[in-house]
């Protein structure tokens, strides 16, 4: 009675188990986003107004949307380097909800929200959830909201260009209608993936190269053979519905400028760079792109391979021989200590160091994942169902052409935050669940194994925090006022923002609100945080834009907009190979002359800008900042 009793007990938990693992599933996958968001809450609160520089770089992505808003024309009105979708998307956002800097940082956390929710179903959609989840709290933990050197805007929170962070989402979005349609074949997700990609052409030139190759490599990959009709069909489908966001740019351009000018200026941002190839030889891209001395980082490079490759290989000889049955419990002892040891090794790992070795890990990925797709399993050539791992090598062509451009110096922060984000997802997917589902045979030891990298990863992640972490404590002095506060390094480690409050009371106080200002050679925060306009086309005076936009068609403008100050920030720009603004012959001369000839000092805050003395090598030490204001002598240039 009692064996009858426990068979159907047996059989009744047999019967009710796949629904309760489904449920466990579920519940699992839950979980994780909540464990995502809880991390990403965590992060936020703790860096909450602490993401941007004050004066480079992000002040245009505030003051180009206000600009916008206020009825100026990109490209016509505002010289711009990149595409137009993000300025008008958040100057949409600030005709519907005001303009203040608040509103950038809720959608740039919107944006990223829904990256992370994106991200974990196609990456739990293509391995696993443990590895989705993983690759979800390492954008989370290194790019959301990271800073690891003294300049901000190198994150997701509010980043340099908003082009970068929209273009790498759109991206990601655009693979995921790929994998749809390669799942269930509904034209729907073609259309999406077009459309997509033509957003992602109004970003950044980089991000939408990549992801065409990448598209394009993908359908090629997983075309079939014999139906080339429906494999042409696909490419013209998405190639059709690509050109629909450029359209409608180009209508709205049509009714501002003659059509021939709103055709170029969709296109100018793929040109810029090709008409000035000599700025790819500045000082300045060749340290980023680590051309400065490629023997040197090539050798870093192929040690960083090494050693990551030696954790492999050790990681996986000490679990295989940990669950070896004849080995002897002082052995495992040994090996557990050792394993450990290797564990531990993380905590050494620099952020600033992180990411030398993608570029060689990406190839590695590539050619194995290559290779993996010749084996695909004939059930699913016949019917017609995509391996996951063609689209993780689509992923991998993705991300090694977005890191050509930090090729000899991979790294996570400054330009890598975006170029090196999908290389990160990479490698995690390809440790975490591609290499022990096949190379390790043992599923005990396979197991064990992801444990061990999970832990590495995990490490790393934090590791990456701290660093942020300990530049956030240095950022508590306000800059700005409501909802366009931000805080920045306190006047112990910088003395650019008690300067900067200085500059805006005394704008506030002795200009009028129509009165306008340029400022040189970078700032235009100064200009949207007092809301006062610039009346050029030109918002920034650094060395690439004055390459790109020429010098004199600059001091032509200045002489039409008549600006009623000017503002000289101090800026060292030995980075670029060049010495200071209006002081290097090759550098601003005529234009900081032309300022000298039509304008006069009215005050000065901090020391006096733009010169040689207590310099630094970076920011947070260069001693000598300071900012002066100038008034317009006359009050027409045009009588001259």
């Amino acid at each position: 009675m009692r064996i009858k009793t426990i068979l159907h007990t047996v059989s009744a938990i047999r019967a009710i188990l796949p629904e309760n693992m489904a449920e466990l599933r579920k519940i699992s996958g839950r979980s994780h986003l909540l464990g995502i968001f809880l991390s990403l809450s965590f992060v936020v609160v703790l860096s909450w107004r602490k993401w941007p520089d004050i004066l480079i770089d992000f002040g245009r992505e505030l003051y180009v949307p206000w600009m916008l808003h206020e009825g100026k024309v990109l490209y016509k009105d505002i010289a711009h380097l990149f595409g137009p979708f993000s300025t008008y998307l958040h100057a949409l956002l600030f005709e519907v909800f005001g303009v203040s800097y608040l509103v950038i940082i809720w959608s740039n956390l919107l944006w990223l929200a829904g990256f992370l929710i994106l991200l974990c179903r196609l990456m739990g959609e293509l391995t696993d959830r443990t590895t989705a989840f993983i690759c979800s709290l390492a954008v989370v933990w290194i790019f959301a909201a990271g800073q690891y050197i003294d300049i901000g805007n190198y994150n997701f929170a509010s980043p340099y260009s908003h082009e970068a962070t929209h273009g790498i989402i759109l991206s990601v979005l655009m693979f995921y209608s790929l994998w749809r349609f390669a799942s269930d074949h509904r034209r729907r997700h073609l259309v999406g993936a077009g459309l997509l990609l033509g957003f992602v052409f109004l970003t950044k030139a980089e991000v939408f190269a990549a992801a065409l190759i990448a598209a394009v490599f993908l359908l090629l990959l997983s075309a079939d053979r014999k139906n080339i009709k429906s494999n042409i069909s696909s490419l013209g489908i998405i190639g059709f519905c690509a050109f629909v966001p450029l359209s409608v740019f180009f209508l709205y351009f049509a009714t501002k400028m003659p059509a021939r000018d709103a055709f170029g200026v969709i296109f100018s941002p793929l040109l810029i760079m090709s008409k000035n190839q000599d700025l790819m030889n500045n000082a300045f891209y060749l340290s980023s792109m680590g051309r400065d001395n490629i023997e040197l980082n090539l050798v870093v490079m192929i040690l960083h391979t090494l050693l990551v490759l030696l954790v492999v290989a050790l990681a996986t000889s000490f679990s295989r021989n940990l669950f070896n049955g004849k080995i002897t419990k002082t052995n495992r002892i040994v090996y557990v200590v050792l394993m450990l040891g290797i564990v531990c090794t993380a905590f050494f790992v620099q952020p600033l160091y992180l990411g030398f070795s993608l570029p060689v890990l990406c190839a590695i990925s590539l050619a194995v994942l290559l290779r993996a797709c010749s084996k695909e399993p004939e059930k699913n050539r016949k019917n017609k169902k995509i391996d996951p791992i063609r689209l993780l090598a689509a992923w991998s062509v993705f991300s090694l052409l977005l890191l050509l451009k930090i090729l000899f110096k991979a790294r996570v922060h400054h330009y890598g935050f975006y170029l090196a984000l999908p290389s990160v997802i990479l490698v995690i997917a390809m440790l975490l669940w591609f290499y022990p589902k096949h190379f390790i045979n043992d599923v005990v030891t396979g197991k064990f194994l992801r444990k061990i990298f999970v832990a590495i990863f995990c490490i790393i992640m934090f590791k990456a925090f701290l660093t942020s972490f300990a530049c956030w404590n240095h950022r508590t002095f306000p800059v700005g006022a409501d909802k366009d506060r931000l805080l920045v390094f306190n006047e112990r480690v910088d003395t650019r923002g008690p300067v900067v409050t200085e500059t805006l009371n005394w704008i506030n106080l002795n200009t009028r609100k129509q009165d306008t200002l340029v400022v040189v050679p970078e700032g235009v925060m100064l200009n949207y945080l007092s809301r006062r306009i610039n009346p050029t086309r030109y918002t920034n005076f650094m060395v690439p834009e004055m390459a790109i936009f020429k010098e004199q068609d600059i001091i032509n403008d200045l002489e039409l907009g008549a600006p009623d100050y000017f503002v000289i920030v101090h800026k060292d720009t030995s980075e670029y190979g060049v010495g200071y603004f209006g002081k290097d012959p090759v550098y601003g001369v005529k234009t900081m002359n032309w300022i000298k000839q039509n304008y006069h000092p009215v005050a000065l805050f901090g020391k006096e800008p733009l010169q040689d003395k207590n310099v630094g090598f970076k920011i947070l030490e260069d001693k000598n900042f300071g900012i002066k204001i100038l008034k317009r002598k006359r009050a027409s240039f045009r009588d001259q």
